[in-house]
């Protein structure tokens, strides 16, 4: 690939790139795209090769709206998007790093998603009549949970909280931090993220414009989306697959720097 000169020729790089690799990492065409209807039987996976290939389609959903979005015009709210894929990748990670104890990591996180749901429904105010059948439902899966979990022998960790795993793995900067807030809550905050002039106290308010940022949060959806497909193919044992998401990642190197340098340089 020819090296970028401008913020236009970033984007476009970046947008081909991004369409080749939701290709390349598409789901559906994965090796065990056929899934028996009895592994998804239970409401959430317990084994750790389903929680995978269950992040592995979120993921590329999330990547698949935020390029579509950013190649054409601003779209602030896909900044969510953006947050999503870190904590995909974050998440992912910590699920298969390293390779022993990755089981009892899945039913952690089981564990811990079925407690969560059972807190947001729990907090509901009104609606009883439709909240206490499902809490009471929520109650029997963790106790199911556990129950699989003891008859499996796993003592189960401790699940560490995402912000420790966005500090473990990287992406603790205060911008990840306010990406969901920028994306999630109507506001001026993100024109200034998409629609200050470089080097100017200007705000210049144009759907097709704020190239340098576009490319920005573009290139890191592009590699937490990529790197997450990567780890869950070489878990996997996908080597082939791994390898060739890693060479794209590798080969689009170069845009990915210069996004980097270019919001340095403009102050975008």
């Amino acid at each position: 690939m020819s090296e970028p000169t401008s913020a236009e020729d970033i984007l476009a790089q970046l947008a081909l790139a991004s369409r080749e690799l939701l290709v390349l990492c598409d789901p559906r065409s994965s090796p065990d795209r056929a899934t028996r209807q009895d592994e998804w039987s239970y409401p959430f996976p317990l084994n750790w090769e389903l929680q995978l290939r269950y992040l592995w389609m979120d993921a590329a959903g999330a990547f698949d709206v935020v390029a579509s979005f950013l190649s054409q015009q601003v779209a602030p709210t896909v900044l969510t998007q953006v947050r999503f894929l870190v904590e995909t990748y974050c998440l992912v990670r910590w699920l298969v790093d390293p390779e022993d104890g990755r089981q009892i990591r899945a039913y952690r996180w089981t564990l811990s998603e079925v407690r969560d749901v059972r807190g947001i429904f729990a907090n509901w105010s009104g609606h009883d009549e439709a909240r206490a059948p499902m809490l009471e439902d929520l109650k029997e899966m963790e106790k199911e949970v556990q129950r699989r979990a003891a008859e499996a022998g796993v003592s189960m960790p401790k699940q560490p909280k995402m912000q420790s795993l966005l500090k473990r793995y990287g992406y603790d900067s205060p911008l990840h931090k306010t990406l969901s807030d920028i994306g999630a809550h109507p506001g001026f905050a993100s024109a200034l993220a998409f629609f200050r002039l470089p080097g100017e106290r200007t705000i210049s308010i144009d759907l097709g414009g704020g190239k340098p940022s576009r490319a920005y949060f573009l290139g890191m959806a592009y590699e937490a989306f990529g790197r997450t497909a990567e780890l869950i193919a070489a878990a996997r044992g996908w080597d082939e697959l791994a390898s060739n998401v890693r060479a794209h990642i590798d080969r689009n190197g170069v845009t990915l720097q210069e996004v980097t340098r270019l919001i340095a340089v403009s102050g975008s």
